[in-house]
């Protein structure tokens, strides 16, 4: 039976990136400074949520401040659908998803800003960012450059704040972190690695065995936690910068993972 509801999911998530491409395509071309253009993706995030049975619960408040990069932990690429079913903004994201099929697409129409690993191409990321505070008021990063099982949070890349702390950005950026912590897979609590590879995707593993994975599973639990946002101007050193946002990100994930497991232990 999950095989038959695996398939059935997997179905309805193809048709829904193919409407996306088709529909957002079209805002992108004609509407691209409109005030509607995320009613598309952020359908297409929050009905992909809902496909693979993934459930949020939210804590702490997004700052009212405009000209926000949100940076994150990484789990899954599912953490995406995550994180702009909650913010109708686009994501930073590195240069070579622009060439996958499909997501690479999906990610173009959503207007993503794609980072390349040079030193020719930092006036031209500094440019982009810009230019989508201007458009967007707010960008989403996921700073660690790859993901984890959800049981740690590796150090930054600082070479990206680097470009927070350019004089053309400093000024006027604000950076609010933001947790993501995995809590239940396939409709229990984690307790091992297996639980956490439902729905986490990393290292050596195959997007197709993970993605058939999950849509095998029930789902998802998380919780996502908005922290205290920093002013970039309040730092002089990107590697500080990193620091702080990595050390609040972190501290924050092994609270929730301690609490967790109290309640576990009093349960059981």
């Amino acid at each position: 039976m999950s095989t038959i509801k695996a398939v059935i999911k997997l179905f309805l998530f193809l048709n829904l990136c193919l409407f996306t491409i088709f529909s957002q395509s079209v805002v992108y071309l004609l509407f691209r400074n409109s005030k509607f253009f995320f009613v598309v993706p952020t359908f297409f995030h929050r009905t992909t949520k809902k496909i693979f049975g993934i459930s949020i619960e939210v804590r702490g408040e997004k700052t009212a401040e405009k000209n926000v990069i949100y940076v994150s932990n990484h789990v899954s690429d599912m953490d995406i659908p995550v994180l702009g079913s909650l913010l109708p903004v686009s994501f930073i994201s590195k240069a070579e998803v622009r060439n996958w099929p499909v997501f690479g697409q999906l990610a173009v129409i959503a207007k993503t800003v794609f980072i390349a690993r040079t030193r020719d191409a930092v006036t031209k990321c500094i440019i982009d960012i810009d230019n989508a505070l201007e458009e967007n008021g707010a960008l989403i990063l996921f700073p660690e450059g790859t993901s984890t099982d959800g049981s740690n949070v590796i150090p930054f890349k600082s070479s990206l704040y680097e470009l927070f702390l350019n004089e053309k950005l400093k000024n006027k950026l604000v950076v609010q972190p933001i947790t993501i912590t995995l809590t239940h897979t396939d409709g229990k609590a984690i307790k091992t690695t297996e639980d956490r590879n439902i729905y986490a995707y990393y290292g050596d593993i195959e997007m197709g065995e993970h993605i058939w994975r999950l849509a095998k599973s029930k789902g998802a639990k998380l919780t996502v936690d908005f922290l205290h946002s920093h002013k970039a101007a309040d730092f002089n050193n990107r590697k500080e910068f990193a620091a702080q946002c990595h050390q609040d990100i972190s501290d924050k994930l092994q609270e929730n993972l301690r609490t967790s497991l109290a309640f576990k232990n009093k349960v059981a």
